[in-house]
C-alpha cells in the first residue's frame, strides 16, 4: 500500500481582521446621526401634535363665545354690549361685589344683588390672576348650558379650576347666595383653560373702553400693563377679527414668557399686552406684536397671525350696539 504525502502549509490559521479607528469613528458618526434625525422627526411630530392639540381648545372656546353671542343672555345690561358686543366679558369686575361694573350700570352676577364673586385678594381685582378666561369660563357656565356643553369638549387636562385652601375650599369662586360660604352643591368654583404646554389660555374681548376713566384710553409712556393698555390691545385684536373675540396661546415657548428670568426690565413679562404697548422709540408706543416670543402665538383665528407679520396695528375703538 503505497503512502501519501501531507502537504502542510507553512502559513498558520488566519486570524479576523478587527475595524480600524477610522472605521469606528465612521460608524459611530453614523449611528449619532440616525438618532439625532429620529430625536428630530419625535420632535417635530410632539409639536405638531401638541399645536394641534391647541387649536382644538382655541377653536371650542371660540365656539363657546359664539353660542353665548347667539343667545344673548347679557343684552339687556345697560352698556354691556357696548363693552363686549353679545359676547362674553374678558373682565371679572361685573361680578365682584366691592367693584363698580367698568362701562355698564349693573353687575352681571347671576341671582342679582346677592350674588358675587369671592376672591382671596381682598376682592382686589388687578391681584387676580388671568382674570379675563375666568371672566369668560364663569359667564359661559352662568348663562349658557349649551356653551357650558361645549367647554365640557375640552380634555380635562386642560381645564383647571381654582386654587383650594387645606379644607378643599376654592380660593376662587361664584358665591351664589351670597352666604360667604362655598357650597358645593350651590355655588361655581372659578376655573380657566391652559394649552398643551401648560400655559393659561388669553382671551380678549372688550371693544370699548370706560369713557369715564381717562386710564383706558391714555398710555402714560413707560407705565404699561395699566388697563388702558389690555383695552388698547383688545381692541386691536378685534379690529384683526370683525369684532369677534380672540382666544390666545403663547405656544411652545409659552412658559419661558411669563417665566421671571424672562421679564422685561424685571418686571413685566413679554406678552402681548407688553409687546403691544411697549416704547419702542422716543417713548411712544408702535403699536407692534414683534417681541420673539410672540412668533409662534396660536389664535383662535388663524388670520390674525399673518395680518399681525405685517407691522403696526392701530389701536381704534369699536362701538358695540345696544340691544
Amino acid at each position: 500500500m503505497r503512502g501519501r504525502t501531507v502537504m502542510h502549509s507553512a502559513v498558520g490559521p488566519t486570524r479576523p481582521r478587527g475595524f480600524s479607528l477610522v472605521e469606528l469613528l465612521v460608524v459611530f458618526g453614523i449611528i449619532v446621526l440616525l438618532i439625532g434625525t429620529v430625536i428630530g422627526v419625535g420632535r417635530r411630530q410632539i409639536s405638531r401634535a401638541k399645536e394641534s392639540e391647541a387649536r382644538a381648545v382655541l377653536d371650542n372656546l371660540n365656539l363657546a363665545a359664539k353660542q353665548f353671542a347667539d343667545e344673548k343672555p347679557l343684552g339687556k345690561v345697560r352698556g354691556y354690549s357696548n363693552r363686549y358686543g353679545p359676547f362674553p366679558p374678558d373682565e371679572l369686575d361685573g361680578f365682584v361685589k366691592v367693584t363698580s361694573p367698568p362701562g355698564f350700570k349693573s353687575r352681571i352676577s347671576p341671582g342679582g344683588a346677592s350674588s358675587y364673586v369671592t376672591l382671596p385678594t381682598n376682592n382686589d381685582i388687578a391681584l387676580v390672576d388671568n382674570g379675563d378666561i375666568k371672566a369668560f369660563a364663569l359667564a359661559i357656565r352662568s348663562y349658557s348650558e349649551s356653551g357650558a356643553a361645549i367647554l365640557d369638549r375640552i380634555q380635562l387636562k386642560y381645564r383647571h379650576a381654582a386654587h383650594k385652601d387645606l379644607t378643599g375650599v376654592p380660593d376662587e369662586y361664584l358665591d351664589r347666595d351670597g352666604d360667604a360660604a362655598f357650597t358645593p352643591s350651590v355655588d361655581e368654583p372659578l376655573g380657566y383653560f391652559v394649552d398643551p404646554w401648560g400655559t393659561p389660555i388669553a382671551y380678549f374681548a372688550m371693544r370699548q373702553g370706560n369713557a369715564g376713566a381717562a386710564v383706558w384710553d391714555n398710555l402714560t409712556p413707560g407705565n404699561v400693563q395699566t388697563a388702558g393698555d389690555r383695552g388698547r390691545l383688545s381692541r386691536a385684536l378685534l379690529s384683526l377679527s370683525n369684532s369677534v373675540p380672540v382666544f390666545v396661546s403663547y405656544g411652545a415657548d409659552g412658559r419661558e414668557q411669563f417665566n421671571p428670568d424672562f421679564l422685561e426690565g424685571g418686571v413685566y413679562p413679554p406678552d402681548l399686552i407688553y409687546d403691544y404697548n411697549e416704547d419702542d422709540s422716543a417713548s411712544k408706543p408702535e403699536f407692534e406684536i414683534d417681541h420673539p416670543l410672540n412668533v409662534d402665538n396660536l389664535y383662535s383665528n388663524a388670520a390674525i397671525q399673518d395680518k399681525i407679520l405685517r407691522g403696526p396695528i392701530a389701536p381704534g375703538v369699536l362701538v358695540g350696539t345696544e340691544d
